[in-house]
């Protein structure tokens, strides 16, 4: 309105722009938004712990913090465990085609081997607690631990690796949250790219141990106090016996600091559902359909 006049220009230029909108729309495949076909949390079956002085690993709580007590889940592993965040603020499980893994069809660093949630982001939102995510698919131990990762083999391709997230890890966890000890839950997972990348051209198995259990000294001198470690979805000989050991040492600093820990074994044992079982001991449980393994 200007000195008593109309103008029909504006009206107009609305109507285009309304028009252009509802052209484009119609154009935008109707993409599903958000996919999450995990189940609800319930317990899979009664926990059956193993004695703490096994020599061999088996499933067991020694302590870990009650779950109403955790506030915050400082996460590392591979595909089982990767949410695409790396430390960061994650992309929502969403699928876009023709990806067809939950996260970021832009960027594949981005994606879930899932095509929903990852367990441990159906325990930290079960929880209502925060998760610092630094698990990638196709990580290792040690990149020195395998000829076929080994940067200096001139044919080496390095995989993400346990110390590199840990050293992220504690370059900016600091930063990221408080870390109170007595809230906070250390999960690891590590082992099937390490015996695909062994099984390639072979490896040094005291070297991926060395490497595995002085990043667990790392991460309690920082202050953890809780740790939970969850197996292999299969058994081979070589995984066995990092297992083994593991445990052992993990046992070792039950002992000298009194350092809780849990151990789940997710080997499958004709289960149609192997991650049913990594909720065993913390109460409750989550089942997600898996895509791939990297």
């Amino acid at each position: 309105m200007f000195g008593g006049r109309t103008s029909s220009v504006p009206h107009l230029a609305l109507f285009l722009l309304l028009k252009a909108a509802t052209s484009l729309a119609q154009a935008i495949p109707d993409f599903p938004v958000i996919l999450n076909t995990t189940f609800p949390l319930t317990l899979a079956v009664q926990p059956s712990c193993g004695p703490l002085t096994s020599q061999r690993f088996t499933e067991i709580n020694t302590g870990i913090i009650s779950l109403d007590k955790i506030r915050t889940i400082v996460a590392f592993g591979d595909s089982w465990t990767d949410n695409g965040s790396n430390g960061t603020v994650p992309i929502p499980p969403m699928m876009w085609p023709p990806v067809p893994e939950a996260g970021s069809a832009k960027n594949p660093a981005q994606t879930r081997a899932s095509n929903g949630f990852v367990w441990v982001e159906i325990f930290a939102n079960t929880l209502s607690a925060k998760l610092l995510d630094y698990a990638i698919g196709g990580a290792v131990i040690d990149n020195f631990a395998y000829t076929s990762t080994n940067p200096n083999n001139i044919l080496g391709h390095p995989q993400a690796s346990f110390v590199d997230q840990a050293s992220l890890f504690f370059l900016q966890g600091k930063f990221l949250d408080a870390l109170v000890p007595s809230q906070t839950l250390y999960t690891v997972a590590f082992g099937i790219n390490d015996h695909n990348q062994a099984a390639i051209a072979g490896g040094n198995w005291d070297r991926a141990f060395s490497s595995y259990v002085a990043k667990l000294g790392e991460l309690q001198a920082a202050g953890a106090r809780n740790i939970l470690i969850h197996g292999m979805f299969q058994s081979f000989p070589d995984t066995d016996r990092l297992q083994d050991r593991v445990f052992g040492y993990l046992r070792d600093s039950k002992a000298q600091n009194g350092t809780n820990f849990a151990f789940v074994n997710l080997e499958k044992r004709n289960s149609s559902r192997p991650l049913s079982k990594i909720r065993q001991f913390l109460d409750i449980e989550g089942t997600q359909r898996v895509s791939e393994v990297r």
